[in-house]
């Protein structure tokens, strides 16, 4: 079994280094359906890897931005900057978790959890269950300020929102 992990381990070092160079291009624009598919495919390889190994955080973490990217697949969502900003961050997310894994190091419930909300919102928002509600303006109004240590934005919602979101998004699944 630790042959089959580490293999694993490895195998996600080249595809989170793919995702990364995918999501980078996606910012620059330079990104096409190609670029999209090969992404979703390797999230979905990690994800699938990880269900097989039992790491149910970077499943369930995977899972979410699989959900949204297959929404940008489909044309409901279409990428942007700070989208690809927010996919970046989550790309460092699964590797920091998959790192964890490697090193039996526990993940703590709620590591990641403010960039798994924005991938909600993004979901949400690409379902159109948001359109006619409090959420949507709040959505719109979402402060954005750098995380600790990084260079990139975050998203920062009011907790009745959150609230509704997962009340949507419960909806959804």
């Amino acid at each position: 079994m630790e042959k089959f992990k580490k293999t694993y381990f490895e195998e996600c070092e080249d595809r989170i280094h793919d995702v990364e160079q995918g999501f980078t291009q996606m910012r620059d624009e330079a990104g096409d359906d190609a670029t999209i598919e090969r992404i979703f495919c390797a999230i979905h390889s990690i994800k699938s890897g990880a269900a097989a190994f039992a790491f149910h955080e970077v499943v369930h973490f995977s899972h979410m931005l699989e959900t949204v990217l297959d929404f940008v697949r489909e044309g409901k969502l279409t990428p942007s900057r700070d989208m690809s900003d927010v996919f970046l961050r989550a790309t460092d997310i699964i590797s920091d978790m998959i790192n964890m894994e490697r090193t039996q190091e526990k993940i703590r419930a709620e590591y990641g959890a403010d960039v798994l909300e924005e991938l909600k919102v993004l979901a949400a928002t690409a379902d159109g269950d948001l359109s006619n509600t409090i959420a949507a303006d709040r959505v719109n109004s979402i402060e954005k300020k750098p995380p600790p240590g990084r260079s990139v934005t975050s998203l920062r919602v009011d907790v009745a929102c959150i609230d509704q979101l997962f009340d949507l998004v419960e909806k959804m699944v």
